[in-house]
């Protein structure tokens, strides 16, 4: 595989919240090409996640999996959270980074600022527990 100079590109974490739709758009300002949708460790969302510190992500339908780091990881047990509302719409209906980042700014555009900020804080607390 070519080495892509994104890869070692750090994305700025605008909210503190990898689940917050404005650091997926500026992620995904920075990729181009094509991605697989059917390859769960590489999906779009699963590179997304491992540009954010993720480590062995695994994307299902509307979840995703992470190994859990530290002492649990030798009984490989795994978190998972749920998707946010729209993002595996992103995802599956592309194939492109470019037609993933207009979808991802129209559903954006979709939601008012009160919408956002109330899903990323309910997608925080829910992570949390």
């Amino acid at each position: 595989m070519l080495y892509n100079r994104n890869w070692d590109r750090q994305i700025p974490n605008r909210s503190g919240d990898i689940w917050h739709i404005d650091n997926f758009i500026a992620w995904l300002e920075t990729m181009h090409g094509t991605y697989d949708y059917f390859d769960p460790g590489c999906c779009l969302i699963a590179q997304y996640l491992k540009a954010m510190g993720k480590k062995q992500v695994t994307v299902g339908p509307n979840r995703a999996y992470f190994r859990k780091e530290g002492w649990l990881a030798r009984f490989r047990l795994a978190d998972s959270h749920v998707l946010p509302d729209g993002w595996d719409n992103i995802a599956v209906s592309n194939g492109t980074f470019e037609k993933a980042l207009r979808a991802a700014k129209e559903l954006r555009g979709s939601f008012s600022p009160e919408q956002i900020l109330r899903e990323s804080s309910e997608l925080s607390f829910a992570h949390a527990a």
